[in-house]
């Protein structure tokens, strides 16, 4: 008898099928974040820029102060700087210029003695200030210059500021007869810095003492200038390369003499020298 034989079994291995409902559903929320944290980043970061480059841009009508309207109304002002922040290179802070403003704005407005513009970092607004110096004379030509009765108002940063018929609110200015025969613009320096505040010294120390002013002369070719009062028949001679205090209060000294001693200058009293006084 042979040995019996043991009944073949067969085991069939069943595949291991992956499981892709839940796989490909994890995978797609997965993605789904993925996509959604993009599209936010993408949009916080399109905000800061759209911020940024909304924060360059610069709002036209700037917000102006201005310290004086003696020549002329807040309006005008206002229009002018407004004109300059309109142009397509102002609008823009990279490429704003602000130097090119201020000279043009004091090309316009010669009165201006300084233009100050502050545009914060995040602000769209510009800040401006503007200076304004105030009237100090009236500057009249000799004969065959620019007209013996052509009259110019003269700004105490020495600059012509126009025509005196044109600032009629502007009044009570002494007067300089300017005998140097060069011609006078609009806008140009007709006085130098010096010679300006040495006439505004002369001047401010002649009201303190109520010394009436009615003009002052400047002779062509020489520092010297001449003031004449209203109330006395001669001239005063002054240096305007000296000290303007000093020669002053020489001038009001020797006037007190000459009125207390019933004697004075028929022609002319001299104070360009320190501690001398010369009169004819």
């Amino acid at each position: 008898m042979g040995s019996a034989r043991a009944p073949m079994t067969y085991y069939r291995q069943r595949s291991q099928r992956p499981t892709t409902t839940f796989n490909n559903r994890t995978s797609g929320k997965a993605k789904a974040r993925t996509y959604l944290s993009k599209l936010n980043l993408f949009m916080l970061v399109a905000l800061i820029l759209a911020g940024i480059i909304f924060s360059l841009i610069v709002n036209p009508k700037a917000k102006v102060e201005l310290d004086n309207q003696i020549y002329r109304q807040s309006s005008e002002y206002t229009t002018a700087v407004n004109q300059q922040f309109s142009t397509v290179l102002n609008r823009f802070k990279p490429t704003l210029n602000q130097q090119a403003i201020i000279h043009s704005l004091q090309a316009k407005f010669p009165e201006l003695s300084d233009v100050i513009i502050k545009l914060p970092l995040y602000a769209r607004t510009p800040q401006v200030k503007l200076i304004v110096a105030p009237p100090s004379f009236i500057l009249t030509g000799a004969a065959g210059t620019y007209g013996e009765q052509i009259k110019y108002v003269v700004a105490a940063n020495g600059k012509a500021v126009g025509l005196a018929e044109n600032f009629p609110q502007v009044t009570a200015l002494p007067v300089i007869n300017d005998q140097t025969s060069l011609p006078v613009k609009s806008g140009e320096v007709v006085l130098g810095k010096d010679t300006s505040q040495f006439i505004l010294s002369v001047l401010a120390q002649c009201q303190k003492a109520n010394v009436p002013v009615a003009s002052f002369n400047l002779p062509k070719g020489s520092p010297e200038i001449n003031l004449r009062t209203t109330d006395r028949n001669y001239y005063v001679k002054f240096n305007v390369d000296g000290d303007a205090l000093i020669q002053t209060g020489q001038f009001l000294a020797a006037r007190a003499q000459f009125d207390q001693s019933g004697e004075g200058p028929k022609e002319y009293l001299d104070v360009r020298v320190e501690g001398r006084i010369y009169y004819k």
